[in-house]
């Protein structure tokens, strides 16, 4: 995961690289970076949990401009079969019920996001520029109750334009306990 996150902590904050949110976007040749304080509980001290049995899975996005996704811009759009923490985190960081854009993310089982359950738009707005680093959400599991257990996890994406039913639209992997 070190190897993995090298570029992504290497890069230092300039007029190339910036620190994005939903009204600084990326213009020109910019790219988002993504600070390693992002990254929150699943901090890179500590085998990133790994050894307190609350690993630290980290999901990336990869996408080209074939395909961009249509975020859910309100409440209203959610579809009903939407995991249900899923969206009690989306309502809890909605405003006016607007909501936050981006490609959601929800998994199987105990967990928590770092820094939420999204792929925010605006890490796509130049995804052919040089220097370009897909996003990374951070996903801590909760397992300690799972020893000697193999536990499947399945990870979904979820926005207008995406099948939540479709094998691509998920990524599965399975924790073995000791």
């Amino acid at each position: 995961m070190n190897n993995f996150l090298r570029p992504y902590f290497k890069v230092v904050q300039d007029e190339k690289y910036i620190k994005c949110n939903s009204s600084a976007r990326p213009k020109g040749d910019q790219v988002c970076i993504t600070l390693q304080s992002y990254l929150g509980a699943c901090e890179t001290m500590g085998g990133y949990g790994f050894n307190k049995s609350s690993p630290c899975v980290l999901l990336t996005l990869s996408m080209d401009e074939s395909f961009m996704p249509k975020p859910y811009e309100h409440l209203d759009e959610l579809p009903e079969d939407i995991p249900q923490d899923l969206r009690i985190d989306i309502e809890d960081e909605a405003e006016g019920g607007k909501l936050k854009k981006g490609i959601y993310v929800d998994c199987t089982k105990e967990y928590l996001y770092t820094p939420g359950p999204i792929f925010p738009d605006y890490y796509f707005d130049n995804i052919d520029a040089t220097g370009y680093l897909p996003p990374v959400v951070g996903v801590k599991f909760k397992l300690q109750e799972k020893k000697n257990q193999d536990v499947k996890i399945e990870c979904r994406l979820w926005a207008k334009d995406i099948d939540s039913a479709d094998e691509r639209s998920k990524v599965s992997f399975v924790f073995h306990m000791e």
